[in-house]
């Protein structure tokens, strides 16, 4: 036994162990990851175990008597088995690529096209070659030059695609684990290319007897480096794992929140809603000693009217529901009613334009955000502007939408500050979306806010706080 089958043999196992380890994440996590390496997954732990197969196959090799019928066989099946792990290592990179990049989809077909050449050059060996274990070496090292080859650097670069979302889903270590990957590809590629025997450039280095140990030393840096492969692909393994362990917090947060929710909504009902009836009856008492056509009744008139709208907002909230959107049939009548409202309640004219069709092309949570920026705009109009008219104009443009909301008013102050919990709510909600807010003003001549807010995309946003 010499060093080198000895080195087939643990090669073999790792491989096969490789393999089989994939195969389970695969059928563990195959319908529950969203990450791109899982698809075809089963191409990979197959070339792992089609490849130990291959590597215990030709350890067995030497003993077994050269001139027996039995030693043929196990040949054959040695070099059927690489060549078919070769074939879906090639298959898998063109696989992976093709999922990552639309670019790539034409590197499947030639996975066909090789395995096919390599049918052909298989069955005209046989003719040309009169000793039978000549052919199948020969077979074998074309399957290792038309196949193997390729597909290492096939994978390579398809690792090298997924180095992005690792990046942001792994753990620093699994990134590392996936550049010595494409490391390790990398040397095997190198050095099978230097050692390919039935090439020009193989019969240049081992056309005599000094080049049989530079054979015997890239085999052994071979082995190593298949060794070393098979631990940073079982170690990316983990990535799995860890995207589980992932999802389980989220669902546990998520959890958290509905549970938290839930107490806020309780809280809301039993406690808000219910202070502003027992208001609401102080006020219909107060309205029965009055003279009905007296203006301090209207005025509490209205003002129960309001507060009926307080409650039916609170209890939009509890129902997670964005308020007014479904009771007035979408966004730009939403919008509308929010400002015959506003001037309802200020008696300062307002306009709003709408550029575009609104309905159907802004997503809900961006509606919700947007909303409630115009809603918390407009009440500091009135509470600080002094205004005498206030214009908006909502623009829906290819993947974005721009809001314009200008008033006639006094201005903002030299020293704005933005830490105010309403200016800093505004904020907030429109960085959520990954949008962008400015405010521009010049004394008495008035104030401009303009919002820019992403459409087509998915948004992170941030709980609504109300």
């Amino acid at each position: 036994m010499t060093l080198i089958d000895l080195l087939n043999f643990v090669l073999g196992l790792a491989y096969f162990i490789t393999g089989f380890v994939i195969m389970l994440q695969f059928f563990q996590y195959r319908e529950l990851s969203e990450l791109k390496i899982v698809n075809n997954l089963w191409l990979l732990g197959m070339f792992g175990l089609l490849l130990g197969v291959s590597l215990w196959l030709q350890f067995f090799l030497p003993f077994l008597p050269p001139e027996a019928v039995q030693a043929e066989y196990v040949m054959l099946l040695q070099v059927l088995a690489g060549a078919a792990a070769y074939a879906l290592f090639y298959f898998y990179g063109a696989r992976l690529l093709r999922i990552t990049n639309p670019r790539y989809r034409r590197w499947q077909a030639t996975s066909f096209f090789l395995v096919i050449l390599w049918l052909a050059i298989f069955m005209l060996a046989a003719v040309y070659y009169q000793d039978r274990q000549e052919w199948l070496r020969s077979s074998m090292a074309w399957a290792n030059y038309l196949l193997g080859l390729p597909g290492v650097l096939l994978v390579a670069l398809a690792f090298s695609s997924q180095l992005h979302q690792f990046r942001h889903e792994a753990e620093p270590f699994l990134n590392h684990c996936l550049h010595g990957a494409i490391a390790c590809l990398a040397v095997y590629a190198a050095i099978t290319m230097v050692r390919i025997p039935y090439t020009p450039l193989g019969e240049f280095f081992f056309g005599d007897q000094t080049a049989n140990l530079v054979d015997i030393l890239l085999q052994v840096l071979l082995a190593l480096c298949g060794l070393v492969l098979s631990c940073f692909i079982l170690r990316i393994m983990q990535i799995f794992d860890l995207e589980n362990c992932r999802k389980l917090e989220d669902a546990q947060r998520k959890q958290a929140i509905l549970q938290e929710r839930l107490r806020i909504g309780r809280d809301l009902h039993d406690g808000v809603i219910q202070s502003i009836y027992g208001t609401g009856l102080q006020i219909e008492q107060a309205l029965r000693k009055l003279d009905p056509a007296s203006p301090a009744a209207a005025s509490l008139v209205c003002s129960l009217q309001d507060m009926d709208r307080v409650i039916e907002d609170i209890r939009g909230y509890i129902m997670k529901l964005s308020p007014m959107q479904e009771e007035t049939g979408g966004p730009t009548r939403a919008l509308q009613s929010l400002f015959t409202e506003f001037t309802r309640r200020s008696g300062i004219p307002a306009d709003v334009k709408f550029i575009g069709r609104l309905d159907g092309a802004v997503e809900a949570d961006v509606f919700h955000h947007l909303y409630h920026v115009l809603k918390e705009a407009l009440a500091n109009i009135t509470r600080h502007a002094r205004a005498g008219t206030v214009e908006a104009m909502i623009e829906v443009r290819p993947g974005e939408l721009h809001c314009t909301l200008r008033d006639d008013g006094i201005g903002l102050p030299r020293i704005f500050p933005l830490g105010g919990y309403g200016l800093r709510n505004i904020r907030d909600r429109v960085a959520c979306l990954g949008g962008e807010v400015k405010w521009s003003s010049e004394p008495k001549k008035g104030t401009e806010l303009r919002i820019r807010l992403p459409l087509g995309v998915r948004n992170h946003a941030i709980a609504d706080s109300g």
